[in-house]
């Protein structure tokens, strides 16, 4: 497949669901050239794998936006990736409701515990 061809995404995620979620992308061949997750929250445990560390291993650019929606946000995503074939979003905990981000992209999907429950469990 040629670099041309071979499909990128910028995938929103976080806890198991998002780790799994992204190593399936990875696994497929598909080019991720932006990780977004949140911070964890030092007054929660955190008992699920990590976005972060599993963008770190795969050398992912990976950040952790306070607002995903708002116009310096997707002008600084539009810099790394230009224009995404695809836009995942995993048990990322944000609605992603900026218009900009249904231009920026040629697909949209989403995952969340309902779509998961569906297929048994907390599988992508």
């Amino acid at each position: 497949m040629t670099e041309h061809a071979q499909p990128s995404a910028v995938v929103f995620a976080y806890s198991e669901v998002g780790v799994r979620c992204l190593r399936v992308l990875l696994d497929a061949g598909v080019r991720v050239p932006l990780v977004v997750t949140h911070r964890d929250d030092p007054g929660e445990t955190r008992w699920f794998a990590s976005v972060a560390e599993l963008a770190a291993e795969h050398g992912l650019k990976c950040v952790a936006p306070e607002e995903p929606n708002s116009p310096a946000f997707l002008a600084f995503a539009g810099e790394i990736v230009g224009r995404p074939t695809l836009l995942f979003s995993f048990y990322y905990r944000r609605m992603l409701s900026s218009p900009g981000w249904r231009f920026r992209c040629v697909a949209l999907s989403t995952c969340t515990g309902r779509c998961c429950r569906s297929t048994g469990g907390a599988r992508p």
